[in-house]
């Protein structure tokens, strides 16, 4: 009993750091952030928080892999939904449900748009990075969209010279790029227009489908 109360405070701590850390990262940008800053707003001391994280390196991965567990599950939900309808009609779904799970978390997007300058300037922990990379080309989605591709070519409803497989990592690859223009939602505080999300989003469902038919 001790050991999961133990267990459980553990992970508190750990959750709580990474908190703190991703509000003072988007804050105050990748540059001027500390490991000692994040301790201290924590309220542990800078040996202790090493205890959790081996440094700020990982304390920045750690967050970014959360944000992205979070948003393939999302995901993945989406892709479960509506499974009796149509392939088009589940594709749709997807896409409406990523525009729906911006608004709601735009703060995962923001960091995603200053981790992508991170993750290409500085070298890091070649484990980390592993980690990260598997995380943003999860294979149980790319499984996901390839049964929703196949699906859709055996109805008739899309079409590709390519075979299923091939056409479902053209589309992950291109649904990525869509992501990318997502996570700079924010910049100096100035969003998007309503009509400017909307043209992203028809632009993607253009793209997206033109591949498919």
């Amino acid at each position: 009993m001790k050991a999961f109360f133990y267990e459980r405070r553990h992970e508190e701590t750990a959750e709580r750091i990474l908190s703190v850390a991703k509000k003072l990262l988007l804050k105050r940008g990748f540059n001027d952030v500390t490991v000692e800053t994040i301790a201290k707003k924590a309220g542990i001391s800078r040996q202790r928080l090493y205890c959790y994280f081996h440094g700020l390196d990982e304390v920045i991965y750690r967050i970014q892999i959360k944000n992205m567990d979070a948003f393939m599950c999302h995901l993945k939900e989406q892709l479960s939904e509506n499974k009796d309808g149509s392939a088009s009609s589940r594709l749709q779904n997807l896409i409406d449900g990523i525009f729906l799970y911006q608004e709601k978390h735009s703060d995962d997007f923001i960091f995603t748009s200053d981790f992508d300058s991170y993750y290409r300037i500085k070298k890091g922990n070649e484990t980390l990075k592993e980690e990260y990379e598997r995380s943003f080309q999860n294979n149980e989605f790319i499984e996901s969209m390839f049964s929703l591709i196949q699906d859709g070519i055996t109805e008739k409803e899309f079409s590709s010279a390519l075979n299923p497989q091939a056409a479902s990592l053209l589309w992950t690859n291109l649904f990525q790029l869509f992501l990318e223009r997502l996570s700079i939602f924010t910049v100096n505080d100035e969003k998007h227009s309503e009509d400017e999300l909307n043209l992203l989003k028809s632009e993607m469902v253009k793209a997206v489908f033109a591949y498919l038919k």
